[in-house]
């Protein structure tokens, strides 16, 4: 498939189950061709939703510094990239090109009904911004730089609470679902940003 592009990302994650992501691409044609030889796959770690951490601050705040403990149930991160084909009559079958427009990122969450849910409720109800950051760790790094001690997803999102829904139930256990939408945030100079750490050197 030649000339594609990342279309949307979809990251889900439960707590007791491994951390999924998924992807819809678009390409402006295909041809046949043959297989690049003597490509090894790198060795695959699964990511555990169960060694990920929540962390909520105000957005005068530093993200990542408040962990909100035992609340994270669920959630599904919804990223459309923006990248869009563009049709032009220039005699050709297939799109012109690809333009990156504006990009939307949503997080639906569900929480355990508890104290955090609430003070994230009333943050919901007030309209006030919120600064989440979702950390995902695996095992330790071969060589640990400054910065990270394991191999680390991070998902930083600068936004408001969008909806919030009623009571739920999971196994006689009061939930609460709420959405997420990302967006830029002056004060706290952030809207979104997905962080890998790992020890691939190249990606082929």
């Amino acid at each position: 498939m030649e000339y594609s592009f990342c279309e949307s990302i979809t990251i889900t994650f439960t707590a007791g189950e491994v951390v999924n992501i998924s992807s819809n691409w678009i390409g402006r044609q295909w041809t046949n061709t043959t297989f690049t030889g003597a490509l090894s796959a790198p060795t695959v770690e699964d990511l555990l939703t169960s060694k990920g951490k929540l962390y909520i601050d105000a957005v005068a705040g530093t993200i990542g510094t408040t962990q909100v403990a035992n609340t994270l149930l669920s959630g599904t991160l919804n990223i459309v990239t923006g990248w869009k084909a563009v049709w032009t009559a220039d005699g050709n079958l297939y799109f012109s090109f690809a333009k990156g427009t504006q990009p939307e990122v949503t997080l639906d969450l569900t929480y355990e009904h508890n104290s955090s849910a609430e003070t994230e409720y009333a943050a919901f109800v007030a309209g006030t911004p919120r600064l989440l950051q979702l950390k995902f760790e695996g095992s330790a790094l071969t060589s640990a730089g400054t910065a990270y001690t394991y191999k680390t997803v991070k998902i930083n999102l600068a936004g408001s609470y969008e909806t919030w829904d009623a009571f739920g139930d999971l196994d006689g256990n009061n939930t609460v679902s709420c959405s997420f939408r990302a967006g830029y945030n002056s004060t706290a100079a952030q809207y979104a940003s997905i962080i890998v750490v790992n020890e691939v050197a190249t990606v082929t």
